[in-house]
């Protein structure tokens, strides 16, 4: 049983999905909704420095003994990721990043992708044939477009949404659930039942616990999405199978549908389904009313409604309940009660039909937020509808009380509310004693707690001025009464006191020792607490900051471990003290929590059970390089081979015809060579093109025995990307390291100060004294794209490149050449530099505004994609004998670490250190290797 569930769409859901103040701002013109969105936008990208966040995960449980494809939604995924599961038995073996999915430019590659998703559903995998390459050359790449036949369903399913379905308005995305990640979970056959939490963490962060349970019943989930049917065909009935008690089912509520599951019951049973649904995500900070709000339906096959149930108790998460005269075949519906829908609307339904009993309020309300400590307290119940409770005590001088009352927060149906009476005098309380105060919901305090628990619970402080006897009174705000409306009342003597409250709940440490962890903390002052609070630490951590001063509620707490000697995960707990009055000391636990929003307006706070504390292993006495970063794959590089006998014949007779050939065509010749020649080796990392000529994105490899240098420096300056490999390396349709590298080298920008400028000439562009010049700048250490009398006045003058290089006399210029170099380029930002004769000043003029590398003579490299203090490198050998010595480059300040990767074994070292700021390397005959420069060093971890 593999499908037994469906969904259907409801029109309300058209506007029911839209939330107020999203739907109010189309009534703005567009312009300013342009700007929003791009403000909005801004602000998302923010997350890429903040803790991984987990929106939700689908499915939210898993069977004892199996493995199932966990989808989760969220923000953050950036670096490394890591996950845990808490408990014993369950563990996350494997974690698959979702790609981003763009539009295209035109139709041609959503009727290809389309034309793909079809043969698939008819049993076809082969890949349609693609279409010529000037429309190829303008398609965004995604490695699971270009891979639909090596996904897996659960791939396959988000690839068609996102294929089929409209996107929505920017204004009612939610960015916050945007990046997926996709992870294989597993459960042994021995895994306890019940509740456990999922966190990813990395380098830098954790998110917080998010829930996630086990069951011994199997679990059903509903269909994946399937395409709609073409033009002219009738849509397929979807019945859904059926599925048989005990059983869990997994779904997810999208905008405006309704899931409907079939069940297969017995007459004279009675059946009982628990869903959990907003317990998973309490709030969501960009909806209203800022949580899922789910309902079940039970029918008959012929749709006659049997129950219904919205609620249980005060939980939002509904129970039903029905007993079963006959035996058929029954149908479940599932959905939100206002007919909304998104990702993160993830349910799970435990349906059984024995007869174990239904779990209490106190049970499912797992995310309740405690009772403190108590100094004066009384238990009882509301015994009936409209009735109270109240409490006599003696008040004998003057004096401040407080009064707190836990009902919810216990797991009560009591929506409490407190009067106090007094003096009280003989037997005429009722009708003569005054009312002093009323206390309802709180609101002078920190948002504590899940929706229903958090704010219900009155407290509150009386000033007494005369002794004599008072009466606090309790009862329910709706006048309920009877079976579950228990309370614990605390009253006692008005003493200052205080609660800490952290917003972090996990924490990642590094072994390296100048590591630490800041947390934010935030106090509730009780009965005019003023004073300082100073956190503690603990066996795990050295607390160097954590004060929080007098007056102030919001602090940060700085700690550092104490312990580098352990891996995984352990857990820890802090404690606050404060000096009271009379320098009596208050001591409270620090209660580890996660900061959340609620429908763009309240902050709450949601305790979590402890603190997790994360750490990494590292080996004594040496530092790890870290793995590498993957670049996108482009799976189209083996299958757009174009052969090496391609004729190079227009570049000998005509050279504007070449270029202008080239530029239509993707030139790619995947039999990789080593050296090319010495009088293009410049040319084969000269990006230049690729900056401003987008659709000239092509690869290219020549074989040296049979390309002819000049060809290759033309088609660098068509705009291609040139890769050298070593001659070991034959090309093979399995070679993935080797696609990588040339999907690695398109992916990354150019990141050349320099422009060398080739005027327009016929025969190969880079000999005489250009070429000279062009080698004479290599070997001295600059790197450098190409510009020519075609691409100049579009080059990124002063943004990508801030020198122009001028390899000849500027008398032997045109009038227009020498025009625009003199008044257009300085207006750009860039200064025009002209060789000299006997190139004394070159350098000095060069390194005014650009970086120069240090490398041992003999080696080439190529510099892309530098930011901030960061830098990659390609560096290969292409001489026969081995090349060591010292490397310097140029980043932002001085690289203090740099990681290597052999291209041909694909080995990831660290580059020992020879000097500051200064590298040892060597490399053997052929060897091309990347390496990735930081500013950090490497016991930061990068």
């Amino acid at each position: 049983m593999k499908k037994c569930g469906t969904s259907t769409f409801h029109p309300s859901a058209l506007h029911a999905n839209c939330n107020h103040r999203t739907f109010s701002l189309f009534t703005f013109p567009f312009s300013f909704r342009k700007r929003l969105v791009v403000l909005l936008l801004a602000a998302a990208s923010a997350s890429v420095w903040a803790d991984p966040y987990v929106g939700f995960t689908y499915p939210a449980g898993i069977q004892a003994g199996t493995k199932v494809r966990v989808l989760v939604g969220g923000q953050g995924f950036w670096d490394k990721i890591h996950a845990w599961v808490s408990g014993e038995g369950v563990r996350v073996v494997d974690i698959e990043r979702v790609p981003a999915f763009t539009r295209a430019p035109g139709d041609g590659q959503r009727q290809w992708l389309g034309k793909w998703l079809r043969n698939l559903e008819d049993g076809v995998k082969a890949m349609p044939e693609l279409p010529k390459d000037e429309v190829l050359r303008n398609w965004p790449r995604n490695r699971w477009w270009e891979s639909l036949d090596t996904l897996d369903p659960l791939a396959l399913s988000i690839v068609r949404r996102d294929h089929y379905e409209p996107r929505p308005d920017p204004l009612q995305a939610a960015p916050a659930i945007a990046e997926r990640l996709i992870l294989t979970v597993v459960a042994d056959p021995s895994a306890a039942p019940g509740l456990r939490h999922l966190v990813l963490y990395d380098n830098k962060g954790a998110s917080a616990p998010q829930p996630f349970f086990v069951s011994t019943e199997p679990h059903v989930a509903e269909p994946l999405y399937v395409a709609p049917p073409p033009k002219g065909r009738k849509p397929l009935a979807r019945e859904p199978s059926v599925c048989e008690t005990p059983v869990v089912l997994d779904g997810q509520v999208l905008p405006g549908e309704t899931d409907v599951f079939c069940l297969a019951l017995t007459g004279g049973t009675r059946l009982t389904c628990l869903l959990i649904g907003r317990e998973l995500s309490p709030y969501l900070g960009d909806t209203v009313p800022g949580f899922f709000n789910p309902v079940l339906r039970l029918t008959d096959a012929d749709g006659n409604e049997l129950a219904f149930a919205d609620d249980f108790g005060f939980l939002p998460d509904p129970v039903l309940t029905c007993d079963i005269r006959r035996t058929g075949t029954y149908r479940l519906e599932v959905r939100d009660n206002l007919y909304r829908g998104r990702d993160d609307f993830v349910y799970e339904v435990s349906c059984y039909s024995d007869d174990r009993p239904l779990p209490t309020l106190r049970e499912r309300a797992f995310l309740c937020n405690g009772m403190t400590k108590t100094r004066g307290e009384r238990k009882d119940a509301i015994p009936n509808r409209g009735a109270h409770v109240s409490f006599d005590f003696e008040v004998k001088e003057p004096g401040r009380m407080d009064f707190e009352l836990f009902a919810r927060r216990q797991g009560s149906l009591l929506d409490g509310v407190l009067r106090l009476y007094g003096p009280v005098t003989g037997w005429w309380f009722l009708k003569d004693a005054p009312l002093l105060a009323t206390w309802d919901d709180v609101t002078n305090r920190l948002h504590v707690g899940s929706v229903p628990q958090a704010e219900c619970d009155p407290q509150g402080c009386w000033e007494f001025t005369e002794p004599g006897n008072y009466r606090i009174a309790v009862e329910d705000r709706s006048g309920g009464g009877g079976d579950g409306y228990d309370f614990t009342l605390d009253l006692r003597p008005s003493e200052p006191d205080f609660e800490v409250y952290a917003l972090k709940s996990t924490l990642v440490v590094r072994p390296q020792k100048d590591s630490k962890v800041a947390f934010k903390v935030k106090v509730v002052r009780r009965g005019g607490f003023v004073g300082a609070i100073k956190v503690l630490g603990n066996d795990d951590f050295a607390v160097e900051k954590g004060t929080i001063p007098s007056g102030e509620d919001v602090a940060e707490v700085v700690v550092v471990p104490t312990r580098r000697d352990w891996s995984g995960v352990r857990r820890t707990s802090f404690r606050a003290v404060a000096e009271g009055p009379a320098g009596k000391s208050l001591e409270h636990p620090v209660v580890p929590g996660h900061e959340v929003e609620q429908a763009f307006a309240y902050t709450h706070i949601l305790p979590a059970v402890e603190f997790l504390v994360f750490m990494k292993p590292m080996p004594e006495g040496l530092d790890l390089p870290p793995e590498w970063i993957e670049m996108p794959y482009d799976a189209f590089l083996p299958r757009r081979v174009i052969s090496s006998s391609v004729d190079f014949s227009t570049f000998k007779t005509d050279f504007r015809a070449g270029l202008d050939a080239l530029a239509d065509v993707d030139v790619t010749l995947m039999k990789l060579p080593g050296d090319a020649g010495d009088g293009v080796l410049a040319a084969k990392f000269a990006a230049s093109a690729a900056c401003f000529r987008k659709r000239n994105r092509g690869v290219f490899a020549f074989e040296s025995a049979t390309a002819r240098d000049e060809a290759a420096a033309r088609a660098v300056l068509a705009g291609c990307v040139g890769l050298v490999k070593p001659k070991t390396l034959d090309y093979a349709e399995g070679d993935a390291q080797r696609v990588r590298t040339m999907a690695r080298a398109m992916a990354l920008p150019p990141d050349n100060d320099i422009l060398f400028y080739v005027p327009g000439r016929s025969g190969n562009p880079l000999s005489g004294s250009v070429g000279a010049a062009a080698r004479r700048l290599r070997d001295n250490g600059w790197c450098y794209d190409f510009v020519t009398d075609k691409t100049l006045t579009n080059a990124p003058f002063g943004r990508v490149h801030r020198t122009l290089f001028v390899p000849v006399d500027r008398k032997s210029l045109s009038a227009g050449a020498r025009q625009f170099l003199d008044e257009k380029v300085p207006k750009r930002g860039c200064k025009v530099v002209y060789a000299e004769l006997q190139a004394k000043n070159e350098n000095r003029k060069l390194a005014e505004r650009a970086r120069r590398e240090e490398l041992p003579k003999g080696l080439r490299f190529a510099r892309f994609g530098r930011t901030g203090g960061e830098g990659w490198y390609f560096v290969y050998n292409p001489t026969a004998a081995p090349i060591s010595g010292e490397v310097r480059f140029r980043i932002r300040g001085w690289a203090r670490s740099a990681v290597r990767m052999d291209v041909r074994t694909g080995e990831i070292s660290w580059l020992g250190k020879a000097s500051s700021g200064k590298f040892s390397l060597s490399l053997d005959p052929g060897a091309s290797v990347w390496i990735r420069v930081t500013a950090a060093e490497p016991s930061s971890g990068l």
